[in-house]
């Protein structure tokens, strides 16, 4: 009796598993993927066309229990929607690289936070740069390609904070949506 309940048990919770990935896959819901990325080396960018070009512009920054929070930008061509999920920003507009290490200056003062250096990455589809980040440290930014919207490059941003939030040396893992 025992052993039938059991088979039961397990032929229930196979059904439910067909059920939920025949909802994912029928939904388009598969999940998106990491776009490839690359450092880039700012000082020797910035001497270049490609560190004066312009781009639509978001700042964004970390929240949490600290009296001053980790600020992000994510630069992207024309031709990408960007979903910042969740994820509080300020459009700035079109920017090049300098501008927004300016903004990154300006921002930091106007707020009496003591920032730190500004990783920049550069992100890519088939051999084309289609966006940039820039965050300071502490802060982990991913872009996840989620597929075409109509003509445009789908884009998802996440971040992770990296600051403790016990007072240790570790990470907390925390995202940018409280995970």
């Amino acid at each position: 009796m025992a052993n039938i309940k059991k088979r039961n048990k397990w032929m229930a919770s196979g059904g439910l598993l067909a059920v939920v990935l025949s909802a994912v896959v029928l939904g388009g819901c598969m999940p998106a993927k990491m776009v490839n990325w690359q450092p880039l080396d700012i000082t020797n960018t910035l001497s270049t066309d490609v560190g004066s070009k312009r781009w639509n512009t978001y700042r964004f920054e970390t929240a949490g229990p600290f009296p001053y929070q980790r600020i992000g930008y994510v630069m992207f061509a024309d031709d990408v929607t960007m979903d910042m999920w969740k994820v509080p920003y300020a459009n700035l507009g079109k920017k090049s690289m300098r501008e927004v290490l300016e903004d990154h200056d300006a921002y930091l003062k106007s707020r009496m936070w003591t920032g730190t250096v500004m990783n920049f990455k550069r992100y890519e589809l088939e051999g084309n740069a289609i966006a940039y980040t820039a965050n300071e440290l502490e802060m982990e930014v991913d872009l996840w390609d989620t597929g075409a919207s109509g003509s445009n490059i789908g884009l998802r941003l996440t971040y992770t904070d990296r600051r403790s939030f016990s007072g240790g040396d570790s990470g907390s893992g925390m995202d940018g949506q409280g995970h």
